[in-house]
């Protein structure tokens, strides 16, 4: 059975005011991975845009806005990522493996504006 647009665009609403985390390991349905929290790396509140059509079918929200981690020490390579509905703690929402090989030594990690994306069908 197929969701009409509206509610589709009702369970994306759901993911305003969650947050990015990053994992140093394989994240899964059970919560599992290892999130990097050393070195002052906190989770990132995510700013979606407005629902739009998706490729594919369905509909899907993106970052409108740069995610910055950052300042932190040390060198940081993250290869997971979780939404989680909390700044600390939570339930993770959504994760996956991050596309593009993230690792950094100058204190700043960014993901780019329309790099997150949340879609449903």
């Amino acid at each position: 059975m197929a969701k009409t647009n509206t509610e589709c665009d009702t369970v994306l609403a759901t993911y305003d005011g969650t947050f990015l985390a990053l994992f140093s390991t394989a994240t899964d349905a059970s919560g599992g991975g290892t999130e990097i929290t050393t070195n002052g790396m906190t989770r990132q509140a995510i700013t979606f845009g407005a629902p739009t059509n998706a490729s594919g079918g369905g509909r899907q929200r993106v970052n409108s806005a740069t995610i910055v981690f950052g300042p932190f020490t040390g060198s940081v390579a993250p290869t997971h990522y979780g939404i989680m509905s909390a700044s600390s703690g939570g339930t993770m929402r959504r994760f996956g493996a991050l596309t593009q090989a993230q690792s950094t030594s100058s204190g700043r990690l960014e993901i780019p504006s329309g790099d997150l994306v949340v879609k449903e069908t």
